[in-house]
């Protein structure tokens, strides 16, 4: 079960973006999934969204409509991006994969 759902069925999600949107000690929040960022998002949280996990393609579009930070860990994926923001008019935050970067 996924944070998301386990929120979800304790009735909790309201609680935890107040947490995280009002705690100062929390700079970001790191997901694995693109559509967890999104619900959260959906739920109010403003703070920055770091996607830890590979983004598909498919996803790219919920990435930047989001405002979420993906991890990028090619050049693929960051051109895609590059071209989806575009087409949506947005900026797209990214980070970096270690090991991917010594390719770029």
């Amino acid at each position: 079960m996924n944070e998301i759902n386990f929120l979800e069925q304790m009735n909790l999600q309201t609680q935890l973006t107040s947490v995280l949107n009002t705690n100062h000690s929390t700079s970001q929040f790191g997901l694995v999934l693109s559509e967890e960022g999104a619900r959260l998002r959906a739920a109010g949280v403003t703070i920055p969204i770091l996607i830890l996990g590979a983004s598909m393609d498919t996803h790219l579009s919920c990435i930047v409509e989001n405002d979420l930070i993906p991890t990028v860990f090619s050049t693929h994926t960051l051109q895609e991006l590059q071209n989806t923001a575009a087409r949506l008019g947005k900026l797209c935050r990214t980070g970096l994969n270690g090991a991917s970067r010594l390719i770029f």
